[in-house]
């Protein structure tokens, strides 16, 4: 027999599996599989996460989150917030572009790159204990770095 507080824990789990994971903020599931539009509407929304927003046969479903800036200075952080940050607008519309032409390489850390041209777009293959892969950033490597 379980306790009320063992109840509402476990309650509290199963919605948490089910709400897209909401460390990453509201899932916004009405834009599942619509790519570039689901980055823009996080871009108007400033939170969230959309799940599944792109798809790769060699990745399976790719998810776009709003993120963070860690520290501005720095430039550190994840997600359409960090790429704004650090690289502007015309890296965050080119996001649907690179995910859809580029060919997919490993890359250290746990991460992937998916590279086109000059483009490069750098995935997580985990997050937490989960196997998911979010945009974490995305450049021009014009090699300066």
């Amino acid at each position: 027999m379980y306790t009320f507080s063992d109840l509402i824990a476990r309650l509290r789990a199963i919605c948490w599996c089910f709400s897209g994971n909401e460390k990453l903020g509201h899932n916004y599931d009405e834009y599942e599989g619509m790519g570039q539009a689901a980055v823009n509407h996080l871009l108007e929304t400033k939170s969230g996460q959309v799940r599944g927003a792109f798809s790769r046969y060699d990745t399976g479903p790719i998810d776009v989150v709003w993120g963070e800036v860690r520290d501005p200075t720095k430039h550190t952080g994840y997600g359409i917030a960090h790429i704004l940050d650090k690289h502007g607008q015309s890296a965050v519309d080119m996001i649907g572009r690179v995910i859809k032409n580029g060919s997919l390489k490993a890359a250290p850390n746990n991460k992937l790159k998916i590279i086109c041209g000059k483009r490069v777009l750098i995935l997580s293959k985990t997050f937490g204990d989960e196997e998911r892969h979010i945009v974490l950033s995305c450049y021009i490597n014009d090699g300066a770095k």
